[in-house]
């Protein structure tokens, strides 16, 4: 069942009650009807709510306040549910009817009006009207909070504290104690974890919002967890994606006739000679061991089964994983930018959120997405499994569904940023492999797709990122495997585990 939107700015829903921060909510058996009506009571709004959807009134109030509550077929008594007057007065807590509808005006999307435990039982809960998010600075735009706020009308806030980290973020979700806070960014590259360790619940019924249909097949399958973390087309949802980058190369131009072709077009150009010991590498054992098999024509994700499937032996594998730790002269999540900035490297590889910013302070540093497909990454919000929103139930806030409708509007999927800042999910295309791990594309020279660098403020291709994955849990035996490699080469940098 879903509510239909009003037109107009402002903020419409079952939101109401004898004073600004109270709803009465009575459910009336309307004689010979067959159905249920449902009065909800406001100082200045009546809301109708009907099985099929919502019916809304508006009740001017008179001098000194008083309000017409002439609604048919009520008394006294059931205007105000059975409570006292001064009952009413004292609540400092609002009651919704789980509807939250926010004019399409701002949210562009109606959220389902309520939810039955029964045909005629209307589900209640008692909840501040708050929204708590735990968020990765810089990962949530300004305007978003403001834009939510002003769709609420003065009904609810968004509180929204910042962490300058996910590894900061990941240890307020240790707690086994309940908690207010109704989201948390979660990158994906912890989704498994997460939900292994039962740090995140599920987000009930998402396909009933519009966010949800939003979301392309790539995200569904993303988001879709077993019981162990694992991606499983039948798992539940366990979050919702608002923004994503990849990772990117950044080199500088000054320095191109050391290379043959001139620039870097693939990741097989990061093993040129001319480059042993001029790369700075982030600080990701994946990311290594995924650029590794990129070289080879394979998947990021490529396990055990993949290897001998695309007729690639181990050994192959270790020998090119060493020979890139070889060209390495910093693998770091840090020094790697200042090894840059410095002039001790000539070639970067990073996330695009880090490396962007740095290649905009200079206009000798090109950024180049390689032509056979990158690693992507995303920030996701999700639930702490013990969020109780505030509420008396222990559940999250209702606002939850009207705000991870915010966050992937069509309205904000703008390209016009480019990398800098992550991207919309309703900009990313479907891959062209559907998540296959045995791919087995080798790379040809005389068949090399020469790609041009991109501006800091455009996406790559959309061939480009049609080829890219998102990084997939591994299983235990090829976990074992790749950790070999990392660890069998003796020179270049030390490499942590998996």
């Amino acid at each position: 069942m879903y509510c239909s939107c009003m037109k107009g700015p402002g903020m419409a829903g079952c939101l109401a009650g004898p004073t600004a921060r109270g709803l009465a909510v009575k459910r009336v058996a309307k004689a010979g009807s067959g159905s249920n009506v449902f009065h909800s009571v406001s100082p200045s709004r009546v809301f109708l709510i009907k099985g099929g959807g919502w019916h809304r009134s508006m009740k001017n109030s008179e001098k000194n306040g008083a309000i017409n509550h002439r609604v048919q077929g009520m008394n006294d008594d059931e205007r105000t549910c059975g409570l006292s007057e001064s009952d009413l007065v004292e609540r400092r807590r609002v009651l919704l009817a789980t509807c939250v509808i926010v004019a399409s005006g701002v949210v562009d999307g109606c959220i389902p009006c309520a939810s039955y435990a029964g045909d005629d039982e209307l589900r209640m809960r008692e909840v501040k009207m708050v929204l708590r998010v735990l968020a990765l600075r810089g990962s949530v735009p300004q305007q978003w909070t403001a834009d939510f706020k002003t769709a609420l009308e003065g009904y609810g806030i968004p509180a929204i504290s910042y962490k300058p980290t996910l590894s900061d973020i990941w240890k307020d979700m240790s707690g086994r104690a309940p908690t207010t806070v109704d989201a948390v960014t979660v990158g994906d590259a912890w989704l498994e974890r997460a939900v292994m360790e039962g740090r995140i619940q599920p987000i009930e019924d998402p396909e009933q919002y519009r966010y949800w249909d939003a979301l392309n097949s790539r995200w569904k399958c993303l988001v879709r967890r077993d019981v162990n973390g694992r991606v499983s087309a039948s798992g539940r949802v366990y979050a919702v994606p608002y923004r994503w980058g990849c990772t990117v190369v950044v080199f500088r131009k000054d320095r191109m006739a050391r290379w043959s072709n001139g620039h870097i077009s693939d990741w097989d150009d990061l093993l040129n000679p001319k480059l042993k010991n001029r790369i700075a590498f982030m600080d990701s054992p994946r990311e290594l061991i995924g650029i590794a098999l990129k070289t080879l024509g394979l998947s990021y994700n490529a396990d055990v089964e993949a290897l001998q499937a695309c007729g690639v032996s181990q050994e192959n594998l270790g020998m090119r994983v060493r020979r890139l730790i070889a060209q390495a002269k910093v693998i770091s999540d840090k020094d790697h930018i200042r090894a840059y900035s410095a002039g001790d490297v000539d070639v970067i590889v990073g996330s695009s959120d880090d490396l962007i910013p740095l290649a905009q302070k200079s206009s000798n540093s090109a950024v180049v997405v390689p032509a056979s497909g990158t690693a992507l990454w995303a920030d996701l919000w999700c639930v702490p499994r013990h969020a109780a929103g505030g509420a008396a139930d222990g559940e999250p806030s209702p606002l939850l569904p009207a705000w991870l409708e915010l966050c992937v509007q069509p309205r904000r999927a703008t390209a016009s940023s480019g990398l800098q800042r992550g991207v919309s999910p309703l900009l990313l295309p479907n891959g062209e492999y559907k998540h296959s791990k045995i791919r087995c594309n080798p790379i040809i020279d005389s068949k090399r797709v020469d790609v041009e660098p991109i501006g800091t403020r455009e996406l790559p291709s959309v061939d480009v990122l049609q080829k890219s994955e998102f990084l997939e849990p591994l299983d235990d035996d090829t976990v074992m495997l790749y950790q070999r490699m990392l660890h069998a080469s003796s020179t270049g940098p030390v490499i942590r585990n998996l």
